[in-house]
């Protein structure tokens, strides 16, 4: 069967839109700690951290109903759908990663007072240690990011799939 383009477009369309409003919701959790200083500080952190832990789940659970979505409403078969999936992962990583990268050039140059730390910044630091401060240091967690988001498009693909065959069963 020919992928059907037009069909993955529209079935990614829904699942983007969700995907960015949880990536914009998360990003704002893990701020408000650092700029809203008059408010009990270690409950907002206890907040975004448990929202973040939560979150994967959410995004599982997401990518998973793209697939079942996919077959079910766009008739497209188990490949599609893990497209569909990884499309969709794709897009909104990449608005994450670059938010994520604003945000660090954000805080390393002083114009917002505080800590920002990233998944690609978290692994930078594992990986590289020192050399991962500053500017450098920013760069290395956008490589480090876009490591992140290969695997995870790879890894949606499949989750999308598993959708669909649950679907097709």
């Amino acid at each position: 069967m020919a992928l059907n383009i037009k069909n993955i477009l529209r079935s990614s369309l829904l699942i983007i839109i969700i995907g960015l409003v949880l990536v914009i919701s998360s990003l704002i959790l893990r701020l408000l700690p650092v700029v809203l200083t008059t408010l009990d500080v270690n409950l907002l952190s206890t907040i975004s951290m448990t929202y973040s832990f939560i979150l994967f789940a959410i995004f599982f659970l997401l990518y998973f109903w793209a697939g079942i979505r996919a077959v079910k409403s766009y008739r497209l078969d188990t490949v599609g759908a893990g497209l569909v999936s990884a499309f969709s992962f794709f897009v909104t990583g990449i608005f994450h990663l670059l938010l994520e990268t604003v945000l660090g050039l954000l805080f390393a140059s002083h114009v917002i007072a505080g800590t920002f730390v990233s998944g690609g910044a978290t692994i930078a630091t594992a990986v590289f240690g020192d050399a991962a401060i500053g500017g450098v240091g920013i760069g290395l967690a956008s490589v480090c990011g876009l490591g992140i988001l290969a695997l995870g498009t790879l890894m949606n693909f499949a989750i999308g799939g598993f959708g669909a065959l649950f679907e097709q069963r």
